[in-house]
């Protein structure tokens, strides 16, 4: 399962969390490696994508493990095997985790497209290019996807076919991902006059927090 010139191989720097599929887990690097390692005998495959991978791998609706890079390709791995091809070259490196629901993986890059493909196809289904990079992972609450970029936006995109059904300027720049809580979205912004903002389920900013105040 592991070619003897790459049995001393190690995880290099680890920026994302291992993802498991009750069998086996899998871990990507920055080094650009992808281990997947067997739970009971600890024998692994290891791959290297010749670029960086800051996010998770995650699993598809088909099964297989689809790990997006700074090579700005998705790639689509068998998990037993770790055999992979490309299932989607973007326009420019891939930085979050992919967000897999049903047939649909939604994913960004940082020249700020945002990309829906269906594992069931092999194809994109669209892609849209909203206002500024994409490094945080994007959110799926019911028929939309919350997405945040570095400009300082949230949008709200639909499901089907990538329209904005909202937008709404926080302010600074977001690298991380919106959280959900109640009827609220939370948004945590770098360089703006408060830590933490509120959008309600409509887009506006109902209030924000700042430590002392």
């Amino acid at each position: 399962m592991v070619d003897p010139q790459d049995k001393d191989k190690k995880a290099g720097r680890l920026w994302s969390a291992p993802v498991t599929n009750g069998t086996q887990v899998f871990i990507t690097s920055l080094d650009h490696s992808v281990f997947g390692i067997d739970l009971e005998t600890y024998s692994y495959w290891h791959k290297d994508l010749t670029g960086a991978i800051p996010g998770s791998p995650v699993l598809g609706s088909d099964g297989m493990l689809y790990v997006g890079s700074l090579a700005a390709q998705l790639e689509k791995f068998d998990p037993a095997t770790g055999e992979h091809q490309t299932a989607l070259t973007a326009k420019n490196w891939l930085w979050s985790t992919p967000i897999a629901d049903g047939d649909a993986l939604y994913f960004g890059d940082l020249e700020g497209n945002f990309y829906s493909f269906n594992t069931a196809t092999g194809e994109l289904s669209w892609s849209v290019r909203p206002n500024g990079p994409i490094t945080a992972n994007a959110v799926v609450q019911n028929d939309q996807i919350l997405l945040a970029t570095e400009s300082g936006f949230v949008y709200a995109i639909g499901k089907e076919d990538g329209s904005t059904l909202w937008s709404e300027e926080v302010g600074g720049k977001i690298y991380t991902t919106p959280v959900i809580s109640g009827d609220l979205i939370l948004v945590a912004p770098l360089g703006a006059d408060f830590y933490l903002a509120a959008l309600n389920s409509d887009g506006r900013q109902v209030w924000t927090f700042t430590p002392g105040k």
